[in-house]
Protein backbone atom coordinates (compact mmCIF):
# COMPACT_ATOMS: atom_id res chain seq x y z
CA UNK A 1 0.00 0.00 0.00
CA UNK A 2 2.84 2.10 0.82
CA UNK A 3 4.48 1.90 -2.42
CA UNK A 4 1.64 2.55 -4.34
CA UNK A 5 0.78 5.42 -2.26
CA UNK A 6 4.66 6.88 -3.26
CA UNK A 7 4.00 5.92 -6.99
CA UNK A 8 0.68 8.64 -7.01
CA UNK A 9 3.00 10.77 -5.27
CA UNK A 10 5.60 10.28 -8.18
CA UNK A 11 3.42 11.32 -10.67
CA UNK A 12 1.82 13.90 -8.87
CA UNK A 13 4.92 15.55 -8.36
CA UNK A 14 6.04 14.95 -12.17
CA UNK A 15 2.81 16.84 -12.50
CA UNK A 16 3.16 19.70 -10.48
CA UNK A 17 7.30 19.98 -11.02
CA UNK A 18 6.51 19.94 -15.23
CA UNK A 19 4.50 22.87 -14.93
CA UNK A 20 6.37 24.73 -12.44
CA UNK A 21 10.13 24.42 -14.78
CA UNK A 22 9.24 26.96 -17.13
CA UNK A 23 8.90 29.40 -14.66
CA UNK A 24 11.93 28.43 -12.35
CA UNK A 25 13.90 28.11 -15.67
CA UNK A 26 14.53 24.38 -15.24
CA UNK A 27 14.81 23.76 -19.18
CA UNK A 28 16.89 22.23 -21.65
CA UNK A 29 17.10 23.76 -24.72
CA UNK A 30 18.08 22.11 -28.23
CA UNK A 31 21.65 22.94 -29.11
CA UNK A 32 24.23 21.33 -31.88
CA UNK A 33 25.00 18.71 -29.05
CA UNK A 34 21.52 17.84 -28.11
CA UNK A 35 19.30 15.92 -30.29
CA UNK A 36 15.84 16.54 -28.80
CA UNK A 37 12.94 19.45 -30.30
CA UNK A 38 11.58 21.58 -28.01
CA UNK A 39 12.23 23.16 -24.47
CA UNK A 40 11.97 19.90 -22.10
CA UNK A 41 11.56 20.08 -18.15
CA UNK A 42 14.58 18.96 -16.20
CA UNK A 43 12.58 18.08 -13.32
CA UNK A 44 12.97 14.12 -12.97
CA UNK A 45 15.97 13.97 -10.61
CA UNK A 46 13.53 16.19 -8.31
CA UNK A 47 10.69 14.46 -8.55
CA UNK A 48 12.50 10.65 -7.89
CA UNK A 49 14.60 12.54 -4.98
CA UNK A 50 11.60 13.83 -3.19
CA UNK A 51 9.53 10.63 -3.69
CA UNK A 52 12.47 8.46 -2.20
CA UNK A 53 12.80 11.00 0.87
CA UNK A 54 8.96 11.04 1.38
CA UNK A 55 9.64 7.11 0.94
CA UNK A 56 12.37 6.96 3.19
CA UNK A 57 10.08 8.79 5.86
CA UNK A 58 7.16 6.36 5.83
CA UNK A 59 9.62 3.13 5.72
CA UNK A 60 11.82 1.75 7.90
CA UNK A 61 15.51 1.09 6.71
CA UNK A 62 18.96 0.95 8.28
CA UNK A 63 20.35 3.71 9.31
CA UNK A 64 23.30 3.58 6.85
CA UNK A 65 20.73 3.85 4.14
CA UNK A 66 18.93 6.72 5.36
CA UNK A 67 22.06 8.57 6.01
CA UNK A 68 23.35 8.24 2.29
CA UNK A 69 19.63 9.79 1.46
CA UNK A 70 19.75 12.69 3.00
CA UNK A 71 23.51 13.42 2.53
CA UNK A 72 22.62 12.55 -1.60
CA UNK A 73 20.92 16.00 -1.35
CA UNK A 74 24.39 17.83 -1.95
CA UNK A 75 24.55 16.03 -4.94
CA UNK A 76 21.05 16.77 -5.95
CA UNK A 77 21.16 20.25 -5.11
CA UNK A 78 23.95 21.67 -6.63
CA UNK A 79 22.87 19.16 -9.55
CA UNK A 80 19.46 21.59 -9.74
CA UNK A 81 21.67 24.49 -9.67
CA UNK A 82 23.67 23.18 -12.60
CA UNK A 83 20.99 22.53 -14.62
CA UNK A 84 19.45 26.53 -13.66
CA UNK A 85 22.69 28.08 -14.08
CA UNK A 86 25.24 25.93 -15.82
CA UNK A 87 27.51 25.96 -12.58
CA UNK A 88 31.44 24.80 -13.36
CA UNK A 89 32.25 21.47 -13.38
CA UNK A 90 34.88 22.08 -10.55
CA UNK A 91 32.59 22.78 -7.94
CA UNK A 92 30.15 19.95 -9.05
CA UNK A 93 32.77 17.77 -8.41
CA UNK A 94 33.82 19.25 -5.16
CA UNK A 95 30.35 19.01 -3.79
CA UNK A 96 29.94 15.43 -4.84
CA UNK A 97 33.59 14.75 -3.12
CA UNK A 98 32.57 16.70 -0.33
CA UNK A 99 28.99 14.66 0.08
CA UNK A 100 31.20 11.74 0.13
CA UNK A 101 33.56 12.32 2.47
CA UNK A 102 30.59 13.05 5.45
CA UNK A 103 29.26 9.36 4.30
CA UNK A 104 32.61 7.92 4.77
CA UNK A 105 33.46 9.76 7.90
CA UNK A 106 30.11 8.12 8.97
CA UNK A 107 32.21 4.85 8.72
CA UNK A 108 30.90 3.54 5.04
CA UNK A 109 33.44 2.34 2.64
CA UNK A 110 35.06 -0.41 0.74
CA UNK A 111 37.03 -2.48 3.22
CA UNK A 112 36.63 -5.87 1.23
CA UNK A 113 37.24 -6.45 -2.58
CA UNK A 114 37.00 -10.24 -2.22
CA UNK A 115 40.97 -10.66 -3.02
CA UNK A 116 42.25 -8.07 -0.53
CA UNK A 117 41.06 -6.88 2.92
CA UNK A 118 41.41 -4.63 5.36
CA UNK A 119 41.44 -7.74 7.94
CA UNK A 120 44.97 -8.55 6.30
CA UNK A 121 46.32 -5.56 7.18
CA UNK A 122 44.91 -1.56 9.04
CA UNK A 123 47.79 0.30 6.63
CA UNK A 124 45.05 -0.59 3.52
CA UNK A 125 42.81 1.61 5.17
CA UNK A 126 44.95 4.26 3.06
CA UNK A 127 44.27 2.39 0.25
CA UNK A 128 40.39 1.82 0.58
CA UNK A 129 39.52 5.31 1.90
CA UNK A 130 40.84 6.82 -1.47
CA UNK A 131 39.64 4.19 -3.42
CA UNK A 132 36.16 4.18 -2.26
CA UNK A 133 36.06 8.45 -3.20
CA UNK A 134 37.01 8.09 -6.77
CA UNK A 135 34.45 4.32 -7.01
CA UNK A 136 31.89 6.76 -5.97
CA UNK A 137 32.88 9.58 -7.90
CA UNK A 138 33.26 7.35 -10.94
CA UNK A 139 30.10 6.26 -11.18
CA UNK A 140 28.06 9.11 -10.37
CA UNK A 141 29.99 11.24 -13.38
CA UNK A 142 29.47 7.86 -15.29
CA UNK A 143 25.91 7.91 -15.20
CA UNK A 144 25.72 11.71 -15.90
CA UNK A 145 28.06 11.05 -19.16
CA UNK A 146 25.89 8.26 -20.54
CA UNK A 147 22.86 10.16 -20.42
CA UNK A 148 22.37 11.06 -23.63
CA UNK A 149 19.65 9.54 -25.27
CA UNK A 150 15.61 9.39 -23.71
CA UNK A 151 15.42 6.59 -21.14
CA UNK A 152 18.96 5.09 -21.46
CA UNK A 153 20.76 6.35 -18.16
CA UNK A 154 17.25 5.38 -15.85
CA UNK A 155 16.50 2.07 -17.57
CA UNK A 156 20.54 1.39 -17.20
CA UNK A 157 19.65 2.29 -13.48
CA UNK A 158 16.59 0.31 -13.54
CA UNK A 159 18.40 -2.89 -14.99
CA UNK A 160 21.66 -2.42 -12.30
CA UNK A 161 18.38 -2.19 -9.75
CA UNK A 162 17.34 -5.21 -10.88
CA UNK A 163 20.77 -7.60 -11.23
CA UNK A 164 21.58 -6.02 -7.33
CA UNK A 165 17.70 -7.35 -6.10
CA UNK A 166 18.35 -10.32 -7.77
CA UNK A 167 21.89 -11.03 -6.27
CA UNK A 168 20.52 -10.62 -2.55
CA UNK A 169 17.92 -12.62 -2.98
CA UNK A 170 20.10 -15.11 -3.76
CA UNK A 171 22.47 -15.22 -1.53
CA UNK A 172 20.04 -14.13 1.23
CA UNK A 173 16.49 -15.50 0.00
CA UNK A 174 14.76 -14.37 3.49
CA UNK A 175 15.87 -10.86 3.00
CA UNK A 176 13.83 -8.01 1.50
CA UNK A 177 15.56 -4.92 0.31
CA UNK A 178 12.55 -2.68 0.55
CA UNK A 179 14.85 0.36 0.07
CA UNK A 180 15.84 -1.29 -3.50
CA UNK A 181 12.12 -1.37 -4.40
CA UNK A 182 11.69 2.24 -3.26
CA UNK A 183 14.44 3.08 -5.57
CA UNK A 184 12.54 0.60 -8.32
CA UNK A 185 9.06 2.51 -7.62
CA UNK A 186 10.59 6.13 -7.72
CA UNK A 187 12.26 5.73 -11.16
CA UNK A 188 9.54 3.89 -13.20
CA UNK A 189 7.09 6.87 -13.81
CA UNK A 190 10.43 9.22 -14.55
CA UNK A 191 10.92 6.33 -17.29
CA UNK A 192 7.42 6.46 -18.76
CA UNK A 193 7.33 10.67 -19.19
CA UNK A 194 10.86 10.33 -20.26
CA UNK A 195 10.20 8.18 -23.45
CA UNK A 196 7.28 10.19 -24.59
CA UNK A 197 4.55 8.16 -23.53
CA UNK A 198 2.77 11.44 -22.50
CA UNK A 199 4.29 14.11 -25.54
CA UNK A 200 2.79 16.79 -23.96
CA UNK A 201 4.30 16.07 -20.25
CA UNK A 202 8.01 15.03 -21.58
CA UNK A 203 10.94 15.41 -19.23
CA UNK A 204 14.54 14.77 -18.68
CA UNK A 205 16.42 13.82 -15.42
CA UNK A 206 18.53 16.66 -15.50
CA UNK A 207 22.13 16.41 -13.82
CA UNK A 208 20.49 16.22 -10.52
CA UNK A 209 18.68 13.17 -11.91
CA UNK A 210 21.72 11.48 -13.71
CA UNK A 211 24.47 12.42 -10.54
CA UNK A 212 21.78 11.14 -7.98
CA UNK A 213 21.47 8.10 -9.64
CA UNK A 214 24.82 7.55 -10.04
CA UNK A 215 25.76 8.27 -6.47
CA UNK A 216 22.71 6.25 -4.78
CA UNK A 217 23.65 3.38 -6.93
CA UNK A 218 27.23 3.67 -6.27
CA UNK A 219 27.08 3.96 -1.64
CA UNK A 220 24.07 0.84 -2.71
CA UNK A 221 27.06 -1.50 -4.01
CA UNK A 222 29.08 -0.50 -1.75
CA UNK A 223 26.05 -1.13 1.24
CA UNK A 224 25.64 -4.43 0.01
CA UNK A 225 28.67 -5.43 -0.12
CA UNK A 226 30.30 -4.04 2.88
CA UNK A 227 28.11 -3.13 5.76
CA UNK A 228 24.89 -4.78 5.40
CA UNK A 229 24.17 -7.86 6.98
CA UNK A 230 23.41 -9.78 4.04
CA UNK A 231 26.04 -9.16 1.94
CA UNK A 232 27.15 -10.01 -1.68
CA UNK A 233 30.35 -10.52 -2.52
CA UNK A 234 32.31 -7.34 -3.72
CA UNK A 235 33.75 -8.00 -6.95
CA UNK A 236 30.65 -9.23 -8.67
CA UNK A 237 29.16 -5.73 -8.64
CA UNK A 238 31.44 -4.92 -11.44
CA UNK A 239 29.06 -6.65 -13.37
CA UNK A 240 25.84 -4.99 -11.95
CA UNK A 241 26.40 -1.98 -14.27
CA UNK A 242 29.37 -2.63 -17.18
CA UNK A 243 28.50 -0.66 -19.59
CA UNK A 244 28.08 2.50 -17.57
CA UNK A 245 31.74 1.73 -17.03
CA UNK A 246 32.71 1.15 -20.49
CA UNK A 247 31.24 4.07 -21.64
CA UNK A 248 32.79 6.49 -18.52
CA UNK A 249 36.56 4.94 -19.36
CA UNK A 250 35.78 4.86 -23.22
CA UNK A 251 34.76 9.12 -23.45
CA UNK A 252 37.36 9.85 -20.72
CA UNK A 253 40.56 8.35 -22.50
CA UNK A 254 39.57 9.82 -25.69
CA UNK A 255 38.75 13.55 -24.47
CA UNK A 256 42.32 13.15 -23.06
CA UNK A 257 44.13 12.20 -26.04
CA UNK A 258 42.07 14.64 -28.26
CA UNK A 259 43.39 16.88 -25.31
CA UNK A 260 40.13 18.30 -24.57
CA UNK A 261 38.30 19.15 -20.80
CA UNK A 262 37.24 15.20 -19.81
CA UNK A 263 34.31 16.73 -17.96
CA UNK A 264 33.31 19.04 -20.85
CA UNK A 265 30.07 17.01 -23.17
CA UNK A 266 30.88 15.72 -26.57
CA UNK A 267 29.23 13.27 -29.18
CA UNK A 268 32.11 10.67 -28.43
CA UNK A 269 29.52 8.06 -26.31
CA UNK A 270 28.78 4.85 -28.30
CA UNK A 271 24.98 5.93 -28.07
CA UNK A 272 26.07 9.22 -30.37
CA UNK A 273 28.06 6.97 -32.83
CA UNK A 274 25.27 4.88 -32.95
CA UNK A 275 22.81 7.30 -33.91
CA UNK A 276 24.50 8.53 -36.87
CA UNK A 277 23.74 4.87 -38.34
CA UNK A 278 20.82 4.24 -36.67
CA UNK A 279 17.24 5.71 -34.68
CA UNK A 280 16.82 6.60 -31.18
CA UNK A 281 14.75 3.40 -30.52
CA UNK A 282 17.03 1.15 -32.14
CA UNK A 283 20.16 2.62 -30.32
CA UNK A 284 18.66 2.45 -26.44
CA UNK A 285 17.51 -1.32 -27.83
CA UNK A 286 20.95 -2.18 -28.93
CA UNK A 287 22.44 -0.40 -25.55
CA UNK A 288 20.24 -2.38 -23.30
CA UNK A 289 20.94 -5.67 -25.34
CA UNK A 290 24.78 -4.99 -24.80
CA UNK A 291 24.34 -4.12 -21.23
CA UNK A 292 22.47 -7.45 -20.43
CA UNK A 293 24.58 -9.17 -22.08
CA UNK A 294 27.65 -8.07 -20.36
CA UNK A 295 26.24 -8.93 -16.95
CA UNK A 296 25.16 -12.30 -18.05
CA UNK A 297 27.84 -13.16 -19.31
CA UNK A 298 30.06 -11.95 -16.31
CA UNK A 299 27.95 -13.19 -13.53
CA UNK A 300 27.71 -16.72 -15.34
CA UNK A 301 31.83 -16.62 -16.18
CA UNK A 302 31.57 -15.22 -11.76
CA UNK A 303 29.54 -18.32 -10.57
CA UNK A 304 30.89 -21.13 -12.51
CA UNK A 305 34.80 -20.40 -13.63
CA UNK A 306 35.37 -18.35 -10.09
CA UNK A 307 36.07 -14.16 -9.74
CA UNK A 308 39.74 -14.30 -11.31
CA UNK A 309 38.84 -14.97 -14.30
CA UNK A 310 35.10 -13.34 -13.93
CA UNK A 311 37.64 -10.16 -12.98
CA UNK A 312 40.06 -11.09 -16.31
CA UNK A 313 36.51 -11.30 -18.52
CA UNK A 314 36.12 -7.51 -16.88
CA UNK A 315 39.47 -6.01 -18.16
CA UNK A 316 39.10 -7.88 -21.20
CA UNK A 317 35.80 -6.80 -22.34
CA UNK A 318 36.48 -3.62 -21.23
CA UNK A 319 39.87 -3.64 -24.02
CA UNK A 320 37.27 -4.75 -26.19
CA UNK A 321 34.78 -1.80 -25.73
CA UNK A 322 37.16 0.34 -25.69
CA UNK A 323 38.26 -0.88 -29.66
CA UNK A 324 35.21 -1.30 -30.76
CA UNK A 325 34.12 2.27 -29.98
CA UNK A 326 37.19 3.67 -32.01
CA UNK A 327 36.71 1.33 -34.83
CA UNK A 328 32.88 2.55 -34.89
CA UNK A 329 33.78 5.81 -34.83
CA UNK A 330 35.91 5.71 -37.92
CA UNK A 331 33.26 3.49 -39.86
CA UNK A 332 30.21 6.01 -38.92
CA UNK A 333 32.48 9.34 -39.40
Amino acid sequence: MIFLTLLVINLLLILILHNLAFKLNLIDFPNSRKIHQGEIPLVGGIAIYATIIIGVLLTKNPNAINFIVFTSAIVVIIGILDDIINIDFKIRFFCQFLASLIILAKGIYITDLSFINMQQSQILIYFFVPFTILAVLGLTNAMNFIDGIDGLSSLLFLKSLIILIILINLENPNYNPNFLYLLFISIIPFIIFNLGLFKNYKIFLGDSGSTFLGFILAWMLIYYTQISVYKISPIIVVWIAPLIVFDFFGVFISRIINRSNPFIPDNNHLHFILLKKYNKTIVLLLMLVISFSFSIIGLLTHYFLGMYLSLFLFLLLLIIYLLINYKLKIIFG
